[in-house]
């Protein structure tokens, strides 16, 4: 079944994002998936993303090893694969347009899901010692948080870089332009006080 990108309607209360493990509750039984299926009618919309599409087609979960290849831990079944292709096609499943972050060698991809018409992105890193934050923006100016990790050994040099990919077997060009090196944009955390026993 091949899915359209849509930016959910944010005045829905109702909009639900399918991972693995909503798509796995799903199927468990035709109970689960007569009541999903009755929530439509009540104004439930459901997503996925392309990322997770990938996972759930079979071509498999993917991390990174430390020269950055992407390694094939998870391949689904066929039975599975086919309970998904329901689920889509009877709860009209769609995709959402999404923006990623990598960290090699220590986490999966975490995503951000932008509109559609965005044709240009700012992106800004951080780093205070080993603790790394990861931000977006569209219009250079506020900038939301994609992903905030700590790096173990990561307080010392390290190389970092970016670069640009489609989850799906297709292509597109991106220029990146003005990069610049500053001083850490990433406010400090001032924390709450520990409370008084």
């Amino acid at each position: 079944m091949s899915k359209k990108y849509t930016v959910p309607n944010r005045e829905n209360d109702n909009n639900y994002m399918l991972d693995t493990t909503g798509y796995n509750h799903i199927i468990i039984s035709a109970e689960k998936m007569n009541i999903v299926k009755k929530s439509v009618s009540y104004g439930f919309r459901y997503y996925s993303t392309a990322l997770q599409d990938i996972e759930l087609s079979g071509k498999g979960a993917k991390t990174y090893n430390g020269e950055c290849i992407s390694e094939t831990l998870y391949i689904p079944t066929l039975e599975f694969k086919q309970k998904i292709d329901i689920v889509n096609k009877e709860l009209d499943v769609h995709l959402v347009p999404e923006i990623a972050s990598c960290m090699r060698d220590h986490s999966r991809l975490a995503t951000t899901v932008i509109d559609a018409s965005v044709k240009s992105m700012w992106y800004r890193f951080s780093r205070r010692e080993d603790d790394y934050c990861i931000e977006c923006s569209a219009d250079g100016l506020n900038f939301d948080q994609m992903r905030i990790c700590h790096m173990r050994k990561g307080d010392g040099k390290i190389q970092f870089g970016i670069y640009a990919c489609s989850p799906e077997e297709s292509s597109f060009k991106a220029i990146f332009t003005d990069m610049q090196m500053m001083e850490c944009q990433w406010r400090a955390h001032e924390g709450q006080q520990p409370d008084e026993n």
